[in-house]
């Protein structure tokens, strides 16, 4: 089986063992390099989740690992678009889904606002990842504009718990509030911040 990751070309058994052996390569490689890693092109099949799982179940038959990587300043402003397009998307929906919770909800209803949760923890999740890079300071547009991004960030995040206890206690009005006055607000904050950090034009092909 055979790695191939910037200039590197290695060769692995094909037994379980190698996984670890393997990943511990990449990382080991990419820690000196000014590259991240985005993705795995294994025997041409795009891989971008739980690809440690993928390459122990098929081990085995597997011939050929690519790493695909990206700069830092690609994968940052990739995020960020997509941040960007999620909370564009969301913002009518979350007003919707507001009323929806002032009257009698439907299982629709519970179900968006669920799918608004996994939505409002990728988001978290994906500030956490670039925010704690030593380098993001060199390649973000505006430093200040990301502070302002981090604390609308930041006061989501402290929300959160409030509108899952009001879920726990099936309090539709709080819900409906919280949607309403809390989350919706932040969420308009936050795309005039991602809107200046990302222009448009400044990511053109990186998101589908």
């Amino acid at each position: 089986m055979k790695l191939m990751l910037l200039d590197n070309r290695l060769e692995f058994p094909n037994k379980e063992d190698s996984v670890e052996v393997i990943l511990n390569e990449i990382n080991k490689i990419l820690e000196g390099s000014h590259y991240f890693f985005s993705h795995f092109i294994i025997d041409g099949v795009e891989v971008y989740d739980d690809y440690e799982d993928y390459l122990f179940e098929n081990i085995e038959v597997i011939e050929e690992v690519r790493v695909e990587v990206k700069k830092l300043k690609e994968l940052i402003e990739e995020v960020l678009e997509s941040t960007k397009e999620y909370v564009h998307r969301a913002l009518p929906l979350i007003k919707d889904l507001g009323e929806a919770f002032y009257q009698v909800p439907k299982e629709a209803s519970w179900q968006n606002l669920a799918d608004l949760f996994g939505g409002i923890q990728w988001m978290l999740e994906s500030f956490s990842n670039i925010d704690r890079n030593k380098q993001l300071e060199e390649v973000i547009s505006s430093y200040e504009l990301w502070n302002e991004y981090a604390q609308q960030i930041l006061k989501l995040n402290e929300i959160i718990p409030d509108l899952q206890q009001a879920v726990e206690n099936q309090d539709i009005v709080l819900i409906g509030d919280i949607l309403s006055y809390e989350i919706s607000p932040i969420f308009e904050e936050m795309l005039q911040r991602l809107q200046r950090l990302m222009p448009e034009g400044v990511n053109d092909g990186h998101v589908n």
